[in-house]
Protein backbone atom coordinates (compact mmCIF):
# COMPACT_ATOMS: atom_id res chain seq x y z
CA UNK A 1 0.00 0.00 0.00
CA UNK A 2 1.27 3.42 -0.88
CA UNK A 3 1.39 5.85 1.96
CA UNK A 4 0.63 9.50 1.43
CA UNK A 5 3.21 12.05 2.49
CA UNK A 6 2.32 14.42 5.27
CA UNK A 7 2.16 18.01 4.03
CA UNK A 8 5.21 19.01 6.10
CA UNK A 9 7.28 16.16 4.61
CA UNK A 10 6.77 17.32 1.05
CA UNK A 11 9.51 19.31 -0.61
CA UNK A 12 9.35 21.93 -3.30
CA UNK A 13 12.95 21.22 -4.32
CA UNK A 14 13.10 21.30 -8.10
CA UNK A 15 14.30 18.11 -9.75
CA UNK A 16 17.37 19.09 -11.71
CA UNK A 17 19.01 17.08 -14.49
CA UNK A 18 21.74 16.05 -11.99
CA UNK A 19 19.07 14.79 -9.57
CA UNK A 20 17.40 12.77 -12.32
CA UNK A 21 20.81 11.32 -13.29
CA UNK A 22 21.41 10.38 -9.64
CA UNK A 23 17.97 8.77 -9.35
CA UNK A 24 18.59 6.81 -12.57
CA UNK A 25 22.06 5.77 -11.36
CA UNK A 26 20.54 4.59 -8.08
CA UNK A 27 17.96 2.50 -9.96
CA UNK A 28 20.68 0.92 -12.14
CA UNK A 29 22.81 0.14 -9.08
CA UNK A 30 19.76 -1.34 -7.35
CA UNK A 31 19.19 -3.73 -10.29
CA UNK A 32 22.90 -4.56 -10.39
CA UNK A 33 22.90 -5.26 -6.65
CA UNK A 34 19.95 -7.65 -7.02
CA UNK A 35 21.70 -9.49 -9.88
CA UNK A 36 24.93 -9.74 -7.86
CA UNK A 37 23.03 -11.09 -4.87
CA UNK A 38 21.47 -13.78 -7.09
CA UNK A 39 24.86 -14.70 -8.60
CA UNK A 40 26.44 -14.85 -5.15
CA UNK A 41 23.66 -17.11 -3.84
CA UNK A 42 24.02 -19.49 -6.82
CA UNK A 43 27.81 -19.59 -6.58
CA UNK A 44 27.68 -20.10 -2.82
CA UNK A 45 25.43 -23.13 -3.36
CA UNK A 46 27.85 -24.44 -6.01
CA UNK A 47 30.82 -24.09 -3.64
CA UNK A 48 28.85 -25.94 -0.94
CA UNK A 49 28.11 -28.81 -3.35
CA UNK A 50 31.76 -28.95 -4.40
CA UNK A 51 32.93 -28.95 -0.79
CA UNK A 52 30.48 -31.80 -0.05
CA UNK A 53 31.81 -33.66 -3.10
CA UNK A 54 35.38 -33.23 -1.83
CA UNK A 55 34.32 -34.88 1.42
CA UNK A 56 32.63 -37.75 -0.42
CA UNK A 57 35.69 -38.16 -2.63
CA UNK A 58 37.94 -38.63 0.39
CA UNK A 59 35.80 -41.61 1.41
CA UNK A 60 36.07 -43.30 -1.99
CA UNK A 61 38.79 -45.71 -3.02
CA UNK A 62 40.31 -46.52 -6.39
CA UNK A 63 39.11 -44.87 -9.57
CA UNK A 64 36.14 -42.53 -9.66
CA UNK A 65 33.95 -41.06 -12.38
CA UNK A 66 34.50 -37.31 -12.68
CA UNK A 67 32.03 -35.22 -14.65
CA UNK A 68 33.86 -33.02 -17.18
CA UNK A 69 31.81 -30.91 -19.60
CA UNK A 70 29.15 -33.37 -20.72
CA UNK A 71 30.83 -36.70 -20.00
CA UNK A 72 32.14 -38.74 -17.09
CA UNK A 73 35.86 -39.43 -17.11
CA UNK A 74 37.57 -42.23 -15.18
CA UNK A 75 40.39 -40.95 -12.99
CA UNK A 76 42.13 -41.84 -9.78
CA UNK A 77 40.75 -40.56 -6.50
CA UNK A 78 43.85 -38.37 -6.10
CA UNK A 79 43.51 -36.80 -9.57
CA UNK A 80 39.82 -36.14 -9.02
CA UNK A 81 40.52 -34.69 -5.59
CA UNK A 82 43.19 -32.35 -6.96
CA UNK A 83 40.99 -31.25 -9.87
CA UNK A 84 37.98 -30.67 -7.65
CA UNK A 85 40.13 -28.74 -5.17
CA UNK A 86 41.35 -26.42 -7.94
CA UNK A 87 37.82 -25.90 -9.28
CA UNK A 88 36.52 -25.16 -5.79
CA UNK A 89 39.27 -22.57 -5.23
CA UNK A 90 38.43 -20.94 -8.59
CA UNK A 91 34.78 -20.68 -7.54
CA UNK A 92 35.75 -19.24 -4.15
CA UNK A 93 37.93 -16.63 -5.87
CA UNK A 94 35.04 -15.72 -8.19
CA UNK A 95 32.77 -15.51 -5.14
CA UNK A 96 35.17 -13.08 -3.42
CA UNK A 97 35.27 -10.92 -6.55
CA UNK A 98 31.46 -10.81 -6.72
CA UNK A 99 31.28 -9.94 -3.02
CA UNK A 100 33.75 -7.07 -3.56
CA UNK A 101 31.62 -5.83 -6.48
CA UNK A 102 28.52 -6.01 -4.29
CA UNK A 103 30.28 -4.01 -1.56
CA UNK A 104 31.23 -1.31 -4.11
CA UNK A 105 27.67 -1.14 -5.46
CA UNK A 106 26.23 -0.89 -1.93
CA UNK A 107 28.69 1.89 -1.07
CA UNK A 108 27.77 3.84 -4.22
CA UNK A 109 24.08 3.38 -3.45
CA UNK A 110 24.60 4.71 0.08
CA UNK A 111 26.40 7.80 -1.27
CA UNK A 112 23.57 8.50 -3.74
CA UNK A 113 20.95 7.81 -1.05
CA UNK A 114 22.64 10.35 1.27
CA UNK A 115 22.78 12.98 -1.52
CA UNK A 116 19.17 12.48 -2.61
CA UNK A 117 17.72 12.40 0.92
CA UNK A 118 19.65 15.57 1.75
CA UNK A 119 17.82 17.31 -1.08
CA UNK A 120 14.41 15.62 -1.13
CA UNK A 121 13.95 14.38 2.43
CA UNK A 122 10.98 12.08 2.91
CA UNK A 123 9.49 12.96 -0.47
CA UNK A 124 11.74 10.31 -2.02
CA UNK A 125 11.92 6.64 -1.00
CA UNK A 126 15.15 4.79 -1.71
CA UNK A 127 14.81 2.05 0.89
CA UNK A 128 14.74 -1.70 0.24
CA UNK A 129 11.21 -3.03 0.14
Amino acid sequence: AMSMLKREDETDAPILREDQDNINAFARLNRQRDELRDEIAALTKEVEYMTDAEGELMLSEGNVKYFVGEIFVDMSQDEASELLGKRTEEKKTALSALQAQLDDVSKSMQELRTKLYAKFGKSINLEDN
